[in-house]
């Protein structure tokens, strides 16, 4: 996890494949827990750098499955401010695919249950997040009507 985790942040905003192949390999990590935050924040950021569908899906997946597994810590709360930040940016860009709007969503879900302070970091992202939510239940309700 270390090694990916360095390659990811010296070169994977160099490489859209890079990037997909090194984002992937630490969602299945069993030692996900083990990235060290800056390369969390690295992870997430390069939404900015890759803006495609595939890259915005594997590093919603990751950060979803960062939190779920990393233990909420003083260390943690950067890495855990930037994943949501992320997952409501990613929500924003890709409302077309309902499975990447649905991890994001959770992705959301996770962070604010584990990190209170989260839910009081601004009104401009309170807002986000309930249109986000909004936008869930219009899904919900489109899909149980096909």
């Amino acid at each position: 996890v270390s090694v990916l985790s360095t390659v990811f942040v010296k070169h994977g905003h160099s490489d859209r494949s890079l990037a997909l192949c090194l984002v992937n390999s630490l969602s299945e990590s069993e030692m996900i827990h083990a990235v060290p935050k800056e390369a969390v924040i690295s992870i997430v950021g390069c939404r900015e750098t890759f803006k495609d569908h595939d890259v915005l899906k594997a590093i919603s997946i990751f950060g979803l499955n960062y939190l779920r597994i990393a233990e909420p810590s003083e260390g943690v709360h950067l890495a855990a401010k930037e994943i949501l930040l992320m997952a409501i940016d990613v929500t924003s860009q890709c409302k077309a695919d309902v499975e990447v709007v649905v991890t994001c969503l959770r992705t959301m879900s996770v962070a604010l249950a584990n990190y209170s302070f989260l839910s009081t970091y601004s009104d401009s992202m309170q807002y986000t997040i309930h249109e986000a939510l909004a936008y869930h239940e219009i899904l919900d309700s489109e899909t149980l009507s096909c």
